[in-house]
């Protein structure tokens, strides 16, 4: 009886895997995947790229690369120029023209826009080192306006050619 009872409760997963073995014959099928084309050991076509020469690629040929190297000078302006420069100077605009284009600095006083005319040619050369060449062949420095003179006790009135004394 006991026997009986243990026939009863055999798995039910067991069993379906009994049957489908039974079905199918004794030996198991796999299917084999063979490839059709192998990838040999130098780069192809069809190996998967770096993302960063997959981007550079994509925007050199949709005409963005030179977007992307102004935002990259803009990006590592303090690198470029150091610290203390970059707390002073900052770059204001990018136009560009035919051959290459041309950064204008803002300079917030005078000393430091003078200062600047004086390393122009060093920056030029450290963007052009930084961002590439033909980029950028020109620097403007602008300083801030000087507030107009209103003028004091002798300046001259509407009408009058000098101040009378």
């Amino acid at each position: 009886m006991l026997l009986a009872m243990a026939d009863d409760l055999v798995d039910p997963a067991a069993q379906a895997l009994a049957r489908a073995r039974s079905v199918s014959g004794s030996k198991s099928r796999r299917r084999s995947i063979t490839p059709t084309h192998y990838s040999g050991a130098k780069p192809d076509d069809r190996d998967p790229g770096a993302l960063g020469r997959i981007i550079d690629d994509w925007a050199r040929s949709h005409g963005y690369s030179d977007r992307l190297a102004v935002s990259a000078l803009l990006d590592r302006w303090e690198q470029i120029v150091g610290s203390e420069v970059a707390a002073h100077v900052s770059v204001g605009e990018y136009r560009p023209t035919d051959s290459g284009g041309t950064v204008i600095l803002n300079a917030d006083s005078p000393s430091w826009a003078l200062q600047m005319k004086y390393l122009k040619d060093t920056v030029l050369a450290r963007i052009q080192e930084e961002i590439g060449p033909g980029l950028v062949s020109q620097i403007n420095i602008v300083g801030p306006k000087e507030p107009a003179r209103k003028g004091g006790r002798l300046r001259v009135r509407h009408g009058r050619r000098s101040p009378r004394i």
